[in-house]
């Protein structure tokens, strides 16, 4: 009895170049989103180096400016930003929403979350 010669492409192949076709469309979606978070994240620290020159509602403000002009975030509010301060400890977060447009007219909300934290020298 001969061994049938497997065919080149078959129901499994199909799968496989689905998931991977699904797997590079996902992440051309949203591996940007992600590293905006990071650019975030590092403007962030630059600016809570600074605290302890600043006021709580300067550096909120900063952050808030940095956000519309380097970002494109122009709807944030001041609530979306938290400063806390604690025994030599300053805390930074920022709320802000992204949309993910799909080729099929579907949107993608999601709230993401900037978390710094960082020892301040008090000088």
């Amino acid at each position: 009895m001969r061994r049938q010669e497997p065919s080149s492409f078959n129901l499994v192949s199909l799968l496989m170049l689905l998931f991977v076709v699904g797997v590079a469309y996902l992440g051309w979606k949203y591996v940007p989103v992600y590293w905006q978070k990071q650019q975030i994240q590092e403007m962030m620290m630059s600016e809570v180096m600074l605290a302890n020159r600043r006021d709580d509602d300067k550096l909120r403000e900063q952050i808030l400016r940095k956000m519309a002009m380097d970002f494109g975030y122009e709807e944030l509010l001041p609530e979306d930003v938290e400063i806390s301060r604690t025994e030599g400890w300053i805390e930074a977060t920022v709320y802000y929403q992204v949309n993910v447009e799909h080729y099929y007219d579907k949107v993608h909300s999601f709230v993401l979350t900037a978390h710094i934290r960082r020892r301040v020298i008090n000088l």
